[in-house]
């Protein structure tokens, strides 16, 4: 009979990947899904960031009281204090220039997250009507068609507001705002986390213990686990 062996999942490299791939697609699409794959590619970018900040937390977290009130910040604030909460034998001591590159993007880059994922009254863009109007389905009746202002961006990344104008250029703004997050924690952590651990799965027998580390991109090109008799 085959053992059964438990994968930990990796989002970071996940998401990382999906970032890459969406950006890929973004600059080479022509159709009008270009800005669909530029905002899952915005998106994608922040999702890995705050997984390799979870990630982080479960292998270095040093700080025994606090824990549940780490948890509860948002993700700007948790980039800033992971550092000071994180290390081997003690907390590094040492993190961004919150007025600096590269957290001001990365902090307007999860502010750009936060708009699209978390609509709130009152947040709204200035609109005009066009010429053209949407015909309702089974009626006769027509409405203006409603066309978001164009050329408003944000003002630190100067990513497009409007979601429909975002292109491969966009897309690959936020991911080299992600490399410059990720480049810096390596920096920051200086040899504690690196490119290589944070490729890195554990693969556990059925009874959770822990077997081997290997890198993920081992699994996908064809890792199969020994098979055994129980």
């Amino acid at each position: 009979m085959d053992s059964q062996h438990q994968v930990e999942l990796n989002f970071y490299y996940l998401h990382q990947r999906d970032a890459k791939e969406f950006v890929a697609l973004a600059k080479t699409e022509k159709s009008n899904l270009q800005s669909f794959y530029a905002r899952h590619a915005i998106l994608s970018c922040v999702f890995a960031i705050e997984a390799l900040v979870n990630k982080i937390l479960n292998d270095f977290y040093l700080l025994s009281n606090g824990f549940k009130s780490y948890e509860r910040m948002g993700l700007r604030d948790k980039v800033f204090a992971l550092p000071l909460v994180c290390g081997k034998d003690r907390p590094i001591g040492k993190t961004f220039d919150q007025s600096k590159e590269p957290f001001q993007s990365f902090s307007e880059l999860v502010e750009i997250r936060n708009w699209m994922v978390h609509p709130k009254n009152g947040r709204l863009v200035k609109a005009h009507k066009t010429p053209w109007t949407i015909s309702i389905l089974d009626t006769d009746d027509e409405i203006p068609w409603i066309e978001t202002d164009s050329g408003a961006v944000w003002s630190i990344t100067k990513i497009p507001i409007n979601p429909f104008e975002l292109n491969g250029k966009h897309a690959q703004k936020a991911y080299n705002i992600l490399e410059d997050i990720v480049s810096k924690l390596i920096s920051i952590f200086d040899g504690i986390i690196t490119e290589n651990w944070m490729d890195e799965i554990i693969i556990c027998d059925k009874d959770g213990k822990q077997k081997e580390i290997i890198s993920v991109d081992s699994l996908w090109g064809g890792y199969t686990p020994n098979k055994t008799d129980d």
